[in-house]
C-alpha cells in the first residue's frame, strides 16, 4: 500500500516526516532515504496500534488531495507492505499440547474472566508479546 508523507528539513539537518493519512504518525531521518525508510516502519507500527485499538484503517493513497507546501517541504509516497502485519482477525484452528493441570488453571481463569478458553489464551499470549 502507498501512503502520502510530507517531509521537511529541520534546522539540525535531519528530515522530519508526517504521514498525511495517519494523523500522529511521525518520524525523522538523517537523510531523505533514512527518513522514508523510517516512515515505512512508523506506518507499520502506527497501523498495528490502530488494529490493536480496533480503529478502522484509512484507505491508502489513491487520488491525493495535495495541500500547499511551505518552503522547504515536499511530498513523497511511501510504499508499505502491510502483509508484514497479521491484519486479519479471521480465526484459525490450531492443535497445541498443554499439560492437564495447566489447562485446568487456564479454564478456571477464563471462566473467572468471563471469556472462552481460546479468547483467554489469545489475550494472555498477546499481553506477553507486548512485554517482550
Amino acid at each position: 500500500m502507498r501512503y502520502l508523507a510530507k517531509l521537511h528539513r529541520d534546522r539540525g539537518g535531519t528530515y522530519g516526516v508526517a504521514v498525511v493519512d495517519l494523523p500522529g504518525c511521525f518520524t525523522v531521518g538523517d537523510s531523505i532515504r533514512d527518513a522514508l525508510t523510517n516512515a515505512e516502519e512508523a506506518i507499520l507500527c502506527h497501523v498495528e496500534g490502530m488494529i490493536a485499538d480496533g480503529e478502522p484503517l484509512p484507505q491508502p493513497l489513491a487520488d491525493p488531495v495535495v495541500e500547499p507546501m511551505e518552503p522547504g517541504e515536499f511530498l513523497a509516497a511511501v510504499d508499505v507492505d502491510l502483509d508484514r502485519l497479521a491484519l486479519s482477525d479471521k480465526t484459525q484452528r490450531v492443535n497445541v499440547t498443554i499439560p492437564e493441570r495447566a489447562m485446568a488453571l487456564i479454564d478456571l481463569a477464563a471462566k473467572r474472566a468471563g471469556v472462552s478458553r481460546s479468547r483467554f489464551m489469545t489475550q494472555a499470549a498477546l499481553a506477553r508479546i507486548e512485554r517482550i
